[in-house]
């Protein structure tokens, strides 16, 4: 007599759960903030005014919060 084993579902859910997840985790937008980058190099002394900046979203908690508008540039600032 020929006795057959169970299929493997729970490995099967398993493996479809994570698969799953990694896509809702790959497409889902993660928190993000705006921050400041140079439009421009700017130059030691320059002062940095709104077409200076240029405002990118980065992921949250990366660098602090800050509105570099109205300051001088305390040394040079490549662009980007």
């Amino acid at each position: 007599m020929l006795v057959l084993s169970r299929p493997p579902y729970l490995r099967w859910l398993a493996a479809a759960t994570l698969i799953g997840g990694a896509i809702v985790w790959e497409v889902s937008e993660g928190a993000t903030q705006p921050a400041p980058f140079a439009a421009h190099a700017i130059s030691r002394g320059e002062l940095i005014e709104d077409g200076s900046i240029e405002w990118r979203q980065i992921p949250s908690g990366l660098f602090p919060s800050i509105d570099p508008t109205g300051a001088a540039a305390v040394t040079g600032i490549a662009d980007g």
